[in-house]
Parts: structure tokens; sequence; C-alpha cells
């Protein structure tokens, strides 16, 4: 994919008046791609390993520390 297709994440805002698996959604659905976006112009992609912790298991831990 290119550069410019990726979502900026420095863009994205999500509500921190949702619960966390509002947060959880509204994320993905804004950034579409999880695994692939960008920060300014620094191109992101994540990849996990197969018997590691997953990427839910990953946001949802985020999600919970995140403090605004």
């Amino acid at each position: 994919m290119e550069k410019e297709q990726l979502v900026d994440l420095s863009e994205v805002e999500i509500d921190n008046s949702l619960n966390k698996a509002e947060r959880i959604h509204s994320f993905i659905e804004k950034v579409g791609n999880p695994y692939a976006f960008r920060v300014g112009n620094v191109e992101v992609e994540i990849s996990f390993e197969s018997d590691g912790e997953s990427l839910q298991d990953k946001m949802e831990r985020y999600f919970e520390t995140i403090v605004f």
C-alpha cells in the first residue's frame, strides 16, 4: 500500500467518553487496517509472533492505560 493511502494516526481522534470496547471499535473503524498505518511521514507495519499476545489483547491493554 502506498504511504499516502495509509491513515495518519496523528489525525485520528477517539472519544474518551466511550467505554473500552467502543473506543477499540472506533479506532479500528477510523484506521481501517490496524496493522498498517502512518504517523506523519513514518509508515508503521505491525506484526506479531504466532504464539504471542493477540492484537486485540494488546489494544485492550493500551486503551486501558490511556489517560485523558
